[in-house]
């Protein structure tokens, strides 16, 4: 038999088969209710078992749908429900349907590749999900803060606690030495920037010296990542996939774990609005405090002569701290959403504006955004869905982190004494912390270069932020029937944005003459744009009966990311006017990177009898970051799971999974380039080659890993354990090495060494009581990791750090965070002459991290909280050295009962052999969010508007409480264990847990009241 003949037999048995199912059809009706409250329930999804037939409830639970006239399984689907299977005989023409509230959502479909997913029940990965309600319990700044302390194996540190946000997240530990440490984000599938860029403050600050230029960008300036700019309440759900074996279908990007978002999206029915107002404010979660002088010589001894001009025995202390950030201010946000429409043709949009001012004067940070989801059905085999977020943020964040010119606030504060007032003397004649429109005279700071209330009131530091996220996904049904179906997508979008700096620092700021160009200016603009385009083929096959289910996807991917940054740093502003070109010296700085990805991904899902799922695939990337543009890297993928049912009333059903993938971390943009710089020769312009060489065989790093857990169903599915382990192999590390001077380079970035990461996570997930008016349910996740470098090609080097404070040394056989500092030899202590030796002091990476999420429903009322631990880590407390450097610490004068030498004495007497003097254990436990809700009653809201179907109050709180004591960690004064200010930024060896604190912005604990209205 020839082919033609052959493809004719097969179409034609294709077509006598659909013909006669079509002959065979009947219709099903059924209506879809909540067991508990009886009320229906739309959107619920209805399947004939082992066929693509099904269809979706009505606003009343209604469903019809044609099935074969013989006997049939249909299943019934809705998220946050438990699913339900029944048999539908030959002679039965309608059903009545309860769903039982599913509070460990079991059954929810969890992304698996780039066009499918599965039930978790059925999940071969361990996959961090968090819904809206978990979500929304608090407002916050961003979505990294509504995800602390929610999920195992997620670590989340502040960066700053400067308002409008800011965090590094990490997950699974360390992945890299210099190379990218963030995990990738997905919004509605589209690829989104979560970059760093800092506007060139460097040149008023010099935090980088000023070897480095006026212009440098320093991540000491804390930064704030773009994923700020995202507004929380559009989020639905956010799913996590923390390691390669999850992670291995996104290719070279994903060995940090990839973040996925999904917004809210309308459902048919009548429209809907909801309206939130909430009202709230911020007091400082942590104070330094400072030193009250018994006496003129102390005085002295600390500040030296001038103070003795200023010192008044019995003086009455000035905190120049509670001044600068001691504000109690008032913040509010409003939302409001709208959604509904059609079984066809459906709508969500959502607006935001909050105003959030900062705990320190002339800080805030603003948001606005839009976003606007729809569906549309056009006809029976076609879908469009289209999703666009238009987003404006404005903020000023004030003079915080390093410095080296004594401008930094917190750099003022511990190096001033309380017994000399900087408030400025108003119009009025009257002293203020702040006068209208900044005017006044502020006193020149005896002490150190600079006035921080001056500083604070006429010093500008602008950012604003427009930015557009918008995407989309056409959805074709190519071919179906019975039991095939073929679904053809492309999806993919856009994320636009513009981010302009505007650093002005008047030529009347007491420190600008001390180099003799009064007056700095510096104009940063930043333009982001990524693109991505995915086009997949996917087909499902369902055997008769349900037996087997087969999802085959294949696909291609095209990104594009490109970033230009380009700073105008201007010295002496003549005259005082901030015009770039009448400044005496202008520096100019441009940088543009452009990096193209192209992937292939292909996969294949079994699941056999509803228990056993099979998975193999991989994807193939090539991009223009790589020395070989055109090469392939290829990454595999393989992952099983199997269910079994336990007859016993404790233990219901037990899954054991194991997966395997590999994934890769790119070379950055220009690391295989030695790159020219400018020179100017004697009047001549000229380019030199740079210092370091570029990597001529610049690939990717290379990422296995293998996990396996096993999952328990108990009480009925009241309770859910999860329990993981995994092992996970980086080669091919990017590292950097010295070069032998005749080479005529300094250093080379190349792909060399090996680090090994394992570590454990488990998950607990209770409902200890679910009745028709009161629901518990209560989460909690533990987790911990462990690294090693194995193989080195290059001799120890450190990360991170200093010697003298604490560093991070990257050494074969040692953990890839280890701290370490000069210490003494063992009694030679605080001899005239110790000896030194270089000793490890500890581990940056947390023993472990843990977390409890609780939320109690009863009637109209519900109270939530989230308590947030962590165990371990390493912390240097750079700003509490400055204090005692500076004999200003508030307990300077107390004696220690040991030594009996004064505390102050003391801790500055050992810092200088001791190091870890000022470097503390980071424990911590922390009330991370707390929430109580009241359901207005419908008596109360039809007297107020007949249109109001619910209304509710609640008040909430966000970093309530802090201990650094309670798990066995050192006390610490003044900052916040989990905030690194150190750790903000995109340059080289970010990866490392160095956690260093110094002169940031205060962590602030707030407080909101919220109204919200549904009608």
């Amino acid at each position: 038999m020839n082919v033609n003949r052959l493809v004719g037999v097969v179409l034609t048995a294709l077509w006598l088969s659909a013909g006669s199912g079509e002959a065979q059809l009947r219709t099903i009706t059924g209506t879809v209710t909540q067991e508990l409250t009886g009320e229906p329930v739309a959107g619920a999804q209805v399947l004939v078992v082992g066929t693509n037939t099904g269809g979706l409830t009505n606003a009343e639970g209604i469903f019809n749908i044609q099935a074969p006239a013989d006997e049939v399984r249909i299943r019934i689907e809705f998220l946050g429900f438990r699913r339900v299977e029944l048999v539908v005989g030959s002679d039965q023409q309608t059903v009545q349907v309860a769903l039982q509230e599913d509070a460990l959502l079991l059954d929810e479909i969890v992304v698996t590749g780039q066009a499918t997913g599965v039930a978790k029940r059925n999940l071969a990965n361990a996959v961090g999900t968090v819904g809206v309600e978990e979500l929304n319990k608090a407002p916050a700044s961003s979505i990294e803060q509504m995800l602390a302390g929610k999920l195992a194996g997620v670590n989340i540190q502040q960066n700053s606690g400067a308002p409008g946000g800011g965090s590094r997240v990490r997950l699974r530990g360390i992945t890299s030495i210099i190379g990218p440490g963030e995990p990738l984000y997905v919004v509605d599938g589209v690829i989104v920037s979560d970059s760093r860029l800092d506007g060139g403050i460097n040149a008023v600050s010099l935090a980088q010296g000023r070897r480095q230029g006026q212009i440098a960008s320093s991540e000491q300036m804390n930064p704030r990542n773009r994923m700020t700019d995202l507004n929380p309440d559009v989020i639905e759900r956010v799913e996590v996939l923390k390691g390669a074996s999850a992670a291995a279908i996104y290719g070279s990007k994903a060995s940090n774990g990839v973040i996925l978002i999904t917004t809210k999206r309308g459902e048919a029915g009548a429209p809907r609005f909801t309206v939130r107002q909430g009202f709230g404010t911020a007091t400082r979660a942590f104070t330094f405090g400072a030193r009250y002088f018994q006496n003129v010589d102390d005085a002295v001894e600390a500040f030296g002569p001038q103070a003795s001009r200023h010192f008044s025995p019995g003086y009455e202390p000035v905190s120049l701290e509670d001044q600068l950030s001691g504000r109690e201010p008032f913040q509010w946000e409003t939302s409001a959403t709208m959604s509904g429409g059609t079984d066809n043709t459906r709508y969500f949009a959502s607006a935001l504006v909050r105003h959030e001012p900062g705990i320190v004067i002339n800080t805030f940070s603003d948001k606005a955004s839009l976003r606007i989801n729809l569906d549309q059905n056009i006809g029976s085999r076609l879908s469009v869905q289209t999703g666009t977020e238009v987003i404006r943020t404005k903020s000023d964040r004030g003079m915080f982190g390093n410095d080296n010119s004594g401008t930094s606030y917190y750099f003022v504060v511990p190096h001033h004494p309380n017994f000399f007032d900087l408030r400025p003397t108003c119009p009025d004649g009257q002293r203020r912390v702040r006068c209208e429109d900044g005017a006044g005279v502020y006193p020149e700071n005896p002490y150190v270069a600079s006035n921080p209330l001056q500083t604070a009131a006429l010093m500008r530091r602008d950012e604003s932020v427009w930015r557009l996220i918008t995407g989309g996904r056409i959805n074709f049904e190519a071919f179906s029937t019975a039991s095939h179906n073929v679904r053809l997508s492309l999806n993919g979008g856009v994320d636009n944005f513009t981010q302009k700096f505007d650093v002005v620092s008047p030529p009347e700021l007491h420190f600008e003459d001390d180099d003799g160009l009064p007056g700095s200016r510096v104009l940063s603009y930043a333009h982001g744009i990524n693109t991505n385009i995915n086009f997949n083929a996917v087909h499902t096959f369902n055997s008769a009966g349900g037996a087997l289910q087969s999802i085959a996807s294949v696909g291609v991917q095209f990104e594009r990311e490109e970033l230009n940054v380009s700073r105008t740093a201007a010295k002496g502003l003549i005259g005082g006017t901030p015009n770039l070109a009448a400044a005496v010296s202008v520096g100019v700085d441009d940088v543009t990177s452009i990096i193209q990805d192209l992937g292939f991904f292909a996969q294949e899902e079994l699941l056999l009898y509803d228990r056993l799922l099979l998975t193999v695939g991989g994807r193939a990337d090539r991009s223009s970051a790589n020395a070989e543009t055109d090469r392939i890297y290829f990454y595999p993928k393989a992952s099983a799971s199997y269910r079994i049912p336990m007859d016993s009333d404790v233990l219901n059903e037990i899954k054991f999974r194991a997966a395997y993938g590999q994934t890769g971390n790119r070379p950055g943009f220009g690391h295989k380039y030695s790159n020219l710089e400018t020179t100017n020769v004697a009047g001549v312009g000229g380019l030199v080659i740079d210092q370091n060489a570029g990597n001529v065989d610049a690939k990717p790093e290379r990422q296995t890993e293998l996990e396996g857990g096993a999952d328990a169903q108990l009480f009925s599915g009241k309770m859910l354990f999860e329990g993981t382990v995994f092992r996970k192999n980086i080669k091919d590390l990017l590292l950097q090495r010295t070069l032998a001077p005749s080479t005529g380079f300094e250093t080379e970035i190349f792909n060399g060494g090996e680090l090994s990461v394992w570590g454990l996570e488990t998950t607990l997930s209770v409902v200890p009581i679910q009745r028709e008016n009161t629901t518990w349910t209560a989460t909690l996740h533990w987790s911990m990791n462990r690294s090693q470098v194995t193989d080195l090609p290059v001799p120890p080097f450190l990360a991170r750090g200093f010697l003298t404070q604490g560093a991070i040394r990257i050494e074969q056989g040692k953990s890839a965070t280890q701290w370490v500092a000069n210490d003494t030899v063992p009694g030679t202590g605080l001899s005239d002459n110790p000896q030194v030796i270089v000793q490890a002091q500890g581990d940056g990476e947390p023993r472990w991290l843990g977390g409890i999420t609780s939320t109690v429903q009863h009637g109209p009322f519900t109270v939530a909280a989230t308590l947030d631990a962590q165990k371990g880590g390493m912390i240097n407390l750079g700003t509490w050295r400055h204090w005692d450097g500076q004999l200003n610490a508030w307990d300077h004068d107390e004696i220690d009962p040991v030594t009996g030498i004064k505390k102050g004495v003391l801790r500055r007497q050992l810092s200088r052999v001791y190091p870890r003097t000022y470097t503390r254990d980071a424990s911590y436990l922390k009330l991370r969010e707390v929430q109580i809700a009241m359901d207005l009653p419908s008596s109360l809201t039809e007297r107020i508007w007949g249109a109001i179907s619910a209304a509710r109050v609640s008040i909430s709180g966000r970093n309530l409480f802090t201990d650094q004591t309670l798990l066995g960690g050192d006390f610490y004064r003044g900052s916040d264990p989990e905030v690194a200010n150190y750790n903000s930024g995109t340059q080289l060896a970010n990866n490392v847990q160095w956690t260093r604190e110094f002169a940031g912005y205060p962590s602030s604990r707030t407080f909101w009241l919220n109204f919200d209205v549904t009608f």
